[in-house]
């Protein structure tokens, strides 16, 4: 009988926790330190993040610990089948690294870990198609093969309530965030390659959701043919729902997966983030 496999992934990828075990995803929790308090993130709520953080607190975070992701690595491997690890983007955690070592260490040449160079939604669609893949029996080779081509075509487009939160994170220079603060410049964000890039800017919240719009018009890749469109918020599920409802309005009904973004993103972004996920042309948009 051929091994079966069977899907890792981290707390990066922003998936409901109810949705992973329906899906028989194995989720590893990334770190999450606040006051000088470390907890696993899969045992702190968002929320409680979110309001720490209006409240002055800076969090910290950090990638799966080594010891969580090779347990759960060997406890597949004991059962006789192939872990295989979507893990948060390698340009933003060492998650990837850690899997890396893992799979050195362990010589074990079944065990995949692939870098979806994604983060939150973004990450968490392939996680969703490679549990689909393994589910049909797919081989690792196929499902890599279907996870490259995926995220060199997964557009991840947010934009931040607040920019003190990416200054605090080493995003942008201080005095681009006291600039940015006085005029309440909202900066929408997407991802090259799995690193964030500064695409535009606007003034409102109102100029948030109709700008991402037009940006999915813009480089979304047969959008009628699409799966899944993405949406995360942070601490803000009005803000999603309005997004969702533009979208609708000008595509026409679509099947969403939305949901909060996590302490481990989320301490970086700030609460009010608003996040879109759809299979772009390219990733980034088309070289001029």
């Amino acid at each position: 009988m051929a091994k079966r496999v069977r899907i890792i992934s981290d707390t990066g990828s922003d998936l409901p926790k109810d949705l992973c075990k329906e899906r028989g995803i194995e989720l590893i929790g990334m770190g999450v330190e606040i006051d000088g308090v470390a907890r696993n993130g899969l045992d702190v709520s968002a929320a409680e993040v979110y309001q720490r953080m209006r409240d002055g607190a800076v969090p910290h975070t950090s990638q799966v610990s080594y010891k969580d992701l090779l347990e759960a690595i060997e406890k597949i491997i004991a059962q006789g089948d192939i872990p295989y690890y979507v893990c948060f983007s390698s340009r933003l955690s060492g998650s990837f690294r850690t899997g890396q070592m893992i799979k050195q260490e362990l010589k074990n040449s079944d065990f995949v870990v692939f870098d979806s160079k994604g983060a939150s939604i973004g990450h968490g669609l392939l996680t969703l198609e490679a549990a689909r893949m393994a589910d049909a029996g797919e081989s690792p080779e196929k499902i890599t093969e279907r996870l490259e081509y995926l995220s060199n075509k997964m557009e991840h487009i947010f934009a931040v309530d607040d920019l003190v939160y990416l200054k605090r994170g080493g995003r942008i220079s201080s005095m681009k965030a006291i600039i940015g603060g006085m005029l309440r410049i909202k900066p929408i964000l997407h991802f090259i390659d799995g690193a964030i890039h500064q695409f535009d800017k606007v003034r409102s919240t109102k100029q948030v959701i109709s700008r991402m719009v037009e940006i999915m018009e813009e480089r979304a890749d047969d959008i009628d043919s699409q799966d899944w469109i993405g949406i995360s918020h942070a601490d803000d599920i009005e803000f999603a729902e309005e997004l969702k409802a533009a979208i609708i309005k000008r595509f026409g009904n679509k099947k969403f997966l939305i949901n909060e973004i996590g302490p481990v993103i989320g301490a970086h972004s700030g609460p009010g983030t608003l996040a879109l996920f759809f299979l772009s042309k390219k990733q980034g948009g088309l070289e001029s």
